[in-house]
């Protein structure tokens, strides 16, 4: 409980069978309480005893670190959910959780890695990905988010088999002979940009980086193919980034000059 007092120096007039002509001198309380039933009758009470605006000036939760991962744990199953029957919809299978973005913290979305999971799964013969022991964080995060979020998320094992024949057919090893041009949006919803930079560092690796141009462009919002969801697309590229990235790559087999860093904008 705190209190504040205080003289008003100025007359004031009030009216009624009590009033008062001259000086009032008054005195403020705030008390605060963890007896949340009883504060509309201990209100009530003061009032009774001669207060002049006893009242309710607000609640706030004793423990809300708890109470926001109790919540954080909640918004990922319902983002779950409607993940997965957005994905039935449009006849596709949600596979592992992949990002968790929390939005001002009032509002968290799931991203799943649906599309062509179920081809990719037939094709490489298991689940060529896996979250087992992965930590799942966020610097707006607490401590006790963290490990309800973590402790809420599906975990899946990837396939050995799976695994293999991605590496052998599928991952990239830089030993590239021909000029290469490539164009990636710098927000991508199926192939994250981190692939691209990360051809470039194998690419380098090799020594082969003469033979190699990048050009990242500016994202590029549009419906995806899961019903309903607009997000940065894969492949977004207008009309004149396609041309430019065209005649850079023919520019440079033809003339064997490098295209310029802007070539491509």
């Amino acid at each position: 409980m705190r209190g504040r007092a205080g003289l008003w120096q100025q007359p004031r007039l009030s009216t009624g069978d009590c009033a008062v002509t001259g000086f009032i001198a008054t005195m403020q309380t705030r008390v605060r309480t963890y007896a949340v039933e009883k504060a509309a009758t201990a209100a009530g009470l003061a009032s009774r005893l001669g207060a002049s605006d006893a009242r309710l000036q607000g609640y706030a939760l004793s423990n809300p670190e708890a109470a926001q991962a109790r919540a954080n744990t909640a918004a990922v199953a319902v983002a779950t959910r409607r993940a997965t029957a957005l994905a039935s919809g449009a006849g596709l299978r949600l596979g592992p959780i992949v990002t968790v973005r929390d939005q001002a913290s009032y509002d968290i979305t799931v991203t799943g890695a649906a599309l062509g999971a179920s081809a990719m799964a037939a094709t490489t013969g298991g689940q060529p990905y896996g979250n087992i022991g992965k930590i799942y964080a966020d610097p707006t995060m607490t401590a006790a988010e963290g490990k309800a979020l973590n402790d809420g998320i599906q975990r899946v094992a990837e396939s050995p088999a799976a695994l293999a024949y991605l590496t052998r057919w599928h991952e990239a090893t830089g030993r590239i002979a021909d000029p290469l041009v490539t164009m990636h949006n710098r927000i991508d919803s199926l192939v994250p940009y981190a692939q691209e930079t990360a051809l470039k560092a194998t690419v380098a690796r090799i020594g082969r980086s003469a033979n190699l141009a990048e050009y990242p462009v500016a994202p590029l919002r549009a419906p995806l193919p899961v019903g309903g969801v607009e997000a940065c697309t894969h492949c977004g590229f207008t009309p004149d980034q396609t041309k430019a990235a065209w005649q850079a790559l023919r520019g440079w087999v033809a003339t064997g000059r490098r295209p310029a860093a802007d070539a491509v904008k």
